[in-house]
């Protein structure tokens, strides 16, 4: 369906320029800014230090203080206009040439096409909290950025970037409090073309590393804290079983949604992807939680665009191909 990169490429080639010249000139204001750094700290240094003189002392501090903090300062707004400019100028142009060149299905005229893109939104709360990924834990706060939305075929989607914060007791004191990450990842929703009545979610077994097994040991306590009424059941599919664990409301709406076919297509979809996948079904959400600590679709000034859009380029598909991968256009229900 989606072009593939080399395909589209052509369409990308001014966007791409116009970035190595601001990437060109965002070098040389870092370069100028290390430099004005280390002038700050060394020349006031010799100054103050060579010269016994109250007066000439009081301006080595000065400009090392000011300089120092203008330096910074300088620092952030240039990564920061180079950052913003990336995803105005990459990561836009290419969800426009995906969604443009995207191959149509010839035998659906109804078949549409839509997205939207904000770079500084995120899925909002009403819908992380539909999701029915995070019951076990109370969310005190949530960070995310990269929000894309629309439309494939028949079924919407949403997806951004998330962190969601616990808040919990500074080993310093009683009345001191932090923000402790719980979870940190890209949340993904598509509209599965049913309403469910009850809750069905499906844990990721595979453990990677030490957090993968404090997370494993972090949802069993606070399952068991929740009193939720879910139960385990297993399923016919020995694979699927390997690599998830189903937890639900209703055993029967739980095997009515698994069929074989749907299994299979989460198990193929889940051996792409190496990091832990939480599933849920609730409401009428299909709602991944993929965890990684990658931020994606941040620039770097130490590569060349044409390398950094094909990276947007590969991220961008996993999470299209989401919807064709599950087959989630194949309407087997109807909506009551």
């Amino acid at each position: 369906m989606f072009s593939s990169y080399d395909e589209i490429s052509y369409l990308l080639k001014d966007d791409i320029n116009e970035m190595n010249k601001i990437r060109f000139k965002t070098i040389l204001k870092y370069i100028f800014g290390w430099i004005f750094l280390f002038a700050s700290i060394i020349i006031p240094a010799i100054f103050g230090l060579s010269i016994p003189n109250a007066g000439i002392q009081w301006l080595a501090a000065f400009i090392f203080f000011f300089g120092t903090i203008a330096s910074i300062v300088s620092f952030f707004k240039t990564l920061g206009t180079f950052r913003m400019a990336f995803k105005r100028k990459v990561v836009r142009s290419l969800l426009k040439a995906l969604f443009e060149t995207a191959n149509l299905p010839e035998d659906n005229p109804n078949y549409e096409m839509k997205w939207g893109y904000s770079s500084q939104g995120k899925i909002n709360n009403l819908l992380i909290g539909e999701s029915g990924l995070f019951y076990l834990n109370r969310i005190d706060r949530v960070s995310g950025e990269d929000l894309i939305k629309g439309k494939i075929g028949s079924t919407d989607f949403y997806f951004s970037e998330l962190k969601l914060f616990k808040q919990v007791r500074d080993y310093r004191g009683r009345s001191n409090t932090k923000l402790k990450t719980r979870y940190q990842g890209v949340l993904y929703l598509a509209d599965f073309h049913k309403h469910f009545k009850g809750h069905t979610i499906l844990r990721d077994r595979k453990l990677f590393s030490f957090q993968h097994l404090k997370r494993y040991f972090r949802h069993h306590f606070h399952r068991m804290l929740s009193g939720k009424k879910l139960i385990t059941i297993k399923m016919e599919n020995d694979e699927f079983n390997k690599y998830f664990k189903v937890r639900t409301t209703s055993e029967f709406e739980a095997r009515y949604i698994l069929s074989p076919n749907l299994m299979e297509d989460l198990v193929a979809f889940r051996k792409r992807n190496r990091n832990p996948i939480d599933i849920a079904f609730k409401k009428r959400f299909i709602s991944l939680f993929l965890y990684n600590k990658k931020d994606y679709f941040e620039p770097s000034i130490f590569d060349s665009m044409e390398k950094q859009s094909k990276l947007v380029y590969d991220d961008l598909i996993l999470f299209f191909r989401i919807i064709n991968d599950l087959n989630l256009n194949t309407r087997i229900w109807s909506k009551d």
